[in-house]
This record gives C-alpha cells, sequence and structure tokens, in this order.
C-alpha cells in the first residue's frame, strides 16, 4: 500500500534580525510562526467565565501563607507567595475573578516560563476557549498561544505608530472580535533592560470621571472597529463584576 500522502507545512517562522538555526535559544520553541493568506473565520461560543464559580472570599486562592497587595486604588493587585503552575481548579476559578474584579492581577518570580507549552495551554482552557489571532504570529502547534516578538526586522516600530511623537499605543485586546477577550495572560520569556513598558489603566475609573450627562450621551452609542464590520457597544458591563467597562478607540473607525 501506498503510504499517506502529507499535507504540505505551510507555516512561515517570522523573520528576524537574528538567524535562530545558528544560534542556541533557551525560547527558541517559542518563536512565531505566521500561516500565510487568509484565516477561516472565527465562530461565535457561549462563554462560560468561570469566576462565577469562584468562592467570593478567596478563601482558596489567598491562604494564611499569600498576600494580596494594592498596586493602585482603581486597578491593579499584586499576589505574593503562590505559583501560578501549582493552582488548582477552585484558586483558578477564583483568579479569574479576582482578576475581573481589580483589572490586572500580578505575579512575580514564576516558573510559568519554563513549564512548556502544553501546560501553558491547559492552565489557560482553564479560562475559557483560547483565542486564536487571526493577523498575529503562533507558537508552533500551539496557535492558542500568541508570541510577541519585536526586533528590527520583525518589527520594533509597527506601522500604526511609525508617525506617532511616541510608541504608546492604549488598545483592549481584540476588541473587534465575535468574542470579546475573556482573561488575558501575558508573560515576559525576555524583556530588554530598560524600556518596552506594558502599562494599564482602568477604563472603568476614567468612565466613572465623566459627568453624568456624558455618561448618558455615551450610553447606546455603538462604533466600528478595523479588523471586523462589526459594531460593538461604546459601553458594556462586566458579567462578573458589574463594572461599566470602555472598549478600545484605537482601534474604532467611527463612532456612531
Amino acid at each position: 500500500m501506498a503510504p499517506a500522502a502529507v499535507e504540505e507545512d505551510k507555516r512561515r517562522r517570522t523573520e528576524t534580525s537574528i538567524d535562530y538555526d545558528k544560534i542556541q535559544y533557551k525560547y527558541a520553541r517559542y518563536l512565531p510562526y505566521h500561516m500565510p493568506g487568509l484565516q477561516p473565520p472565527l465562530e461565535e461560543f457561549q462563554h462560560d467565565d468561570p469566576g462565577h464559580r469562584a468562592d467570593k472570599s478567596y478563601a482558596n486562592l489567598l491562604s494564611n501563607s499569600v498576600k494580596a497587595l494594592e498596586i493602585t486604588p482603581n486597578i491593579g493587585t499584586e499576589i505574593v507567595g503562590i505559583q501560578l503552575s501549582e493552582l488548582n481548579s477552585a484558586q483558578k476559578d477564583e483568579l479569574a475573578l479576582l482578576a475581573a474584579e481589580r483589572g490586572v492581577v500580578l505575579f512575580r518570580d514564576q516558573d510559568f516560563a519554563d513549564i512548556g507549552p502544553e501546560r501553558q495551554r491547559a492552565f489557560g482552557r482553564h479560562f475559557g476557549p483560547l483565542h486564536v489571532h487571526q493577523m498575529g504570529g503562533h507558537l508552533r502547534d500551539f496557535p492558542g498561544i500568541l508570541p510577541v516578538y519585536r526586533d528590527i526586522v520583525s518589527g520594533a516600530v509597527d506601522n500604526e505608530i511609525s508617525n506617532n511623537v511616541s510608541s504608546i499605543k492604549w488598545h483592549s485586546d481584540m476588541s473587534y472580535e465575535i468574542n470579546g477577550m475573556g482573561t488575558t495572560i501575558f508573560y515576559p520569556l525576555e524583556v530588554p533592560p530598560s524600556g518596552g513598558d506594558t502599562l494599564y489603566l482602568s477604563t472603568t475609573a476614567a468612565y466613572e470621571h465623566l459627568s453624568e450627562d456624558f455618561r448618558e450621551r455615551l450610553a447606546g452609542l455603538q462604533a466600528t472597529h478595523s479588523g471586523s464590520r462589526r459594531r460593538p457597544c461604546m459601553t458594556t458591563a462586566s458579567a462578573i463584576s458589574g463594572t461599566r467597562l470602555r472598549l478600545c478607540i484605537r482601534l474604532c473607525g467611527r463612532i456612531l
């Protein structure tokens, strides 16, 4: 019997200024690959956020040996004394709730980078179906993991900010997709000694500081976002915390 035909692997590794075929790189497994051409459209699904299952007292996540430190009044909590890689299901549920309530949860000194993409994918799937970026790179064989790689060849200066006076580009992740992002896990593998900072802000706090008249003016407005012809609302509420959230203005084409 003739051997079965093997489908050609069309994935291409992103071009970089470093030839990683000639050097030994600790995180070579995380170099981005792209699939040329148009990708199949994403399909809408019903998201069941694990934060709904969480113990609101955080009895599992915040034990006596774990500290929760407020970073700012409106956004951000740092958790000290726990490894993400060791969380059980109940603790992950409570982490989902804490992330929804505080916006950002920070963990330092983690071994998460070295547990491998299989376990990282399994960890992410606890919080819901993994998003596959339609334009960004993927880990080879792990399309639900998005590697962000920047150098002078691969995109040190994005086209959208090349004429700006700074590289700041505030945005909400994938606000134009058919399903918005639930929980995003961002883990730096290798970073420069300075620069390239990722900043977070509370659009909920910004919204609450608007006058009542202006908030009423925003209610019900819709906006077209780049990457999609959908028209998401300008304002929406978190299904877990109930707070009002703002969608990304940078990705908006126009307000209707």
